[in-house]
C-alpha cells in the first residue's frame, strides 16, 4: 500500500513539473533569441548610411574617362549604429574601385579593414564625379598635375602629349597597350586630352546599398 502511494505520488509531481520545464525551455529560449537579435542590432550600420571617406595621401586623382584604378581611403569620422556605439572608427581602411559610370566615374567599396586586423566585405557606392580637367601640349599643366595620381592610361597620354615623360601611374601599361594609347593621343593631330577630376576628400563619400555588420 505504502510503495504504491509512494509511486502515485511520484507520477503526479511529474505531471506537475513536466510542463513548467518546457515553460522554461521555451523562455530560456525566446530570451537566448532576444540578446542575439539585440548583439546583432548593436553591430550593424543600416543601409543608407552615408559613410565619409578621405585620402592621407593626395589630393587629387586624375583618370582618363572610362578608366578604372584600384584604391584606399580612410573613414574621416566614427560610425555609430543607432545607440551610438561606435561599429566604423574614424581611420578604418576601405578599399574598392573607381569604375566608369555614364558620364564619370564612381568608387565602389569593396573591402573594410578594422584596427584590430578584422577585415569585412562591404557594399557602398560613391555619387558619379563628371567634373573635367585639359592637358595640353604646350601648355603650363603644372596646376593640373601638382600632387595628383594619375591612372595608368591617362598618365600615357599625358605624357604622349606634354612630353613629360617623367609622369607615372599606380600601374604600369606597356606593350601593345602603350603603343595604341600614345597613337590614341595624336590621333588627328590630338593635342589635348580632358580627364575626369576627382578629390578623394570630397567626391568620394560611399552610402550603404546593403547592411553592414561587424
Amino acid at each position: 500500500m505504502l510503495k504504491h502511494q509512494l509511486t502515485t505520488a511520484l507520477v503526479a509531481m511529474s505531471l506537475t513539473i513536466a510542463p513548467l520545464s518546457v515553460i522554461q525551455a521555451e523562455t530560456i529560449a525566446v530570451n537566448n533569441r532576444d540578446v542575439y537579435q539585440a548583439q546583432i542590432y548593436n553591430n550593424v550600420v543600416p543601409s543608407g548610411t552615408v559613410i565619409p571617406l578621405e585620402s592621407l595621401d593626395t589630393e587629387k586623382i586624375l583618370l582618363l574617362p572610362g578608366e578604372s584604378m584600384t584604391i584606399t581611403l580612410q573613414v574621416a569620422q566614427d560610425i555609430r549604429n543607432n545607440q551610438g556605439r561606435v561599429v566604423i572608427p574614424r581611420g578604418t581602411e576601405v578599399s574598392g574601385r573607381l569604375e566608369p559610370d555614364g558620364n564619370g566615374t564612381r568608387f565602389i567599396a569593396e573591402y573594410l579593414y578594422l584596427r584590430d586586423g578584422n577585415s569585412y566585405s562591404i557594399d557602398g557606392v560613391s555619387r558619379v564625379v563628371t567634373r573635367r580637367e585639359i592637358v595640353e601640349q604646350g601648355a603650363n599643366n603644372r596646376a593640373i598635375l601638382q600632387g595628383a595620381v594619375i591612372g595608368a592610361s591617362a598618365a600615357t597620354l599625358i605624357a604622349g602629349i606634354t612630353g613629360d615623360k617623367k609622369i607615372r601611374a599606380p600601374e604600369v601599361l606597356g606593350g601593345a597597350g602603350l603603343g595604341a594609347l600614345i597613337g590614341y593621343a595624336f590621333r588627328g593631330g590630338q593635342r589635348s586630352q580632358e580627364l575626369i577630376s576627382i578629390n578623394p576628400n570630397t567626391d568620394l563619400d560611399i552610402t550603404l546599398r546593403t547592411d553592414f555588420y561587424e
